[in-house]
């Protein structure tokens, strides 16, 4: 059995917010986890304070350390100035811990930077310039010429994969991608995260329809998620168009392009079948509500969001991995056919065309969900977080032996 270690896990935003972005979740959980194991775990993030802060967080230390950003004259560099002020607010917090998981690439260069006996390991969420390029509309090519352009802050993100202990990735794809573009194979490793939520038994159909205000005859096609370009929800509300007036869709998120969804709705003339619940504290009632759940993402790391779906035992849609135009793990998490469905996420017709399958086979479709939430059962924190052991351990021992 592993021995228990010191860990110190490093988030890029503020875990003592009332909402938590994906890597803030992925970190907490993931911390959580590994005390699960026997491990003693201590949380860094950033907030908005003057000076660090110590708090706790379902009894985890959490240092809270002020954006970095004072240092004279590296403002002008962006996120290199952020990593030096970053190891600086660092160095005031030893002893060091016998390992460091950082979940940003500038946390991993900081974390380098103070801790450099000790194997650090970047826990990667995203491929950031990916999703910056997305949201901001312009071509992405992944791995040739991916970062072109882009300047200073891609170039950081580069060496955090070429300098950290090891990478963990969450798909494979990406791996290949890394790899093609000058990453060493051997500093990356796939490891699926686990799943981000547990079914509740707190809600039935019908009475998580009721509080949804969703009609209780409908077929209704759930999205989770902020409403960006990146997640691409517009192509559902497309879809609707082309599909009977029983099937409706509901989008439980909040974002900057919920105004250009309801605008669309309404040219479209599906306004009455589209459904904006806002931002949920517990998405387990939007899904009770649903039959099927459709995450059209244009660019996706991962997308935890398959796996909750099946754990709740619906069939979940995802896009074909199609570059230049689609990049995600759809088609590594879902058997098309068997516990769920792969479209041309930009394709509204093809969409339409798949859920309209579903929606006139409920036998098929229920069979699905049971399939996937076979699978979904076999992914959990804790065994995301034995697989991060015994790689921080190896590390450890190569790194004893060098």
């Amino acid at each position: 059995m592993p021995m228990p270690m010191s860990i110190d896990v490093h988030v890029s935003g503020d875990l003592m917010d009332t909402r938590l972005r994906g890597g803030e979740r992925h970190g907490l959980e993931l911390a959580r986890a590994l005390r699960a194991c026997g491990h003693r775990v201590r949380l860094f993030c950033r907030g908005p304070v003057p000076e660090s802060e110590l708090h706790q967080l379902e009894g985890l230390p959490v240092v809270r350390l002020a954006h970095p950003s004072t240092l004279p004259l590296l403002w002008r560099l962006g996120q290199l100035g952020s990593v030096v002020g970053y190891a600086r607010e660092l160095r005031r917090h030893r002893p060091l811990a016998d390992a460091v998981l950082a979940l940003s690439p500038w946390s991993a260069l900081a974390a380098r930077l103070v801790a450099r006996k000790n194997p650090i390991v970047y826990v990667v969420t995203d491929l950031l310039c990916a999703s910056q390029a997305f949201e901001e509309g312009r071509p992405f090519e992944f791995p040739n010429g991916s970062w072109r352009g882009m300047g200073l802050d891609a170039w950081l993100e580069q060496q955090a994969y070429r300098t950290s202990g090891r990478s963990v990735l969450p798909a494979e794809w990406m791996r290949r991608g890394l790899i093609s573009g000058g990453v060493p194979e051997k500093r990356l490793v796939v490891i699926p995260a686990g799943a981000s939520a547990t079914p509740s038994n707190a809600h039935d159909r019908e009475s998580a329809r009721q509080q949804l205000r969703l009609a209780a005859d409908s077929f209704i096609v759930l999205f989770v998620g902020a409403a960006t370009t990146r997640k691409n929800p517009a192509v559902l509300v497309e879809a609707l168009a082309h599909l009977p007036a029983h099937v409706h869709a509901a989008f439980a998120g909040d974002g900057p392009e919920l105004d250009r969804l309801r605008q669309q709705a309404i040219r479209l003339g599906v306004a009455e079948r589209a459904h904006f619940l806002g931002w949920l504290p517990d998405p387990a009632v939007a899904y009770a509500a649903a039959d099927v759940v459709c995450h059209p993402a244009l660019y996706e790391s991962y997308g935890l969001v398959y796996i909750e779906a099946m754990l709740h035992r619906l069939p979940v849609l995802g896009p074909t991995h199609r570059p230049t135009q689609v990049y995600g793990s759809a088609p590594e998490l879902i058997a098309d056919g068997v516990d769920g469905l792969l479209f041309d996420a930009c394709d509204a017709r093809d969409l339409a065309r798949q859920l309209q399958s579903l929606a006139e086979d409920p036998a098929r479709t229920k069979q699905m969900g049971e399939r996937g939430h076979q699978k979904a059962s076999g992914f959990s924190w804790v065994g995301y977080a034995k697989s991060v052991e015994r790689l921080l351990h190896d590390l450890g021992a190569r790194q004893h032996h060098s």
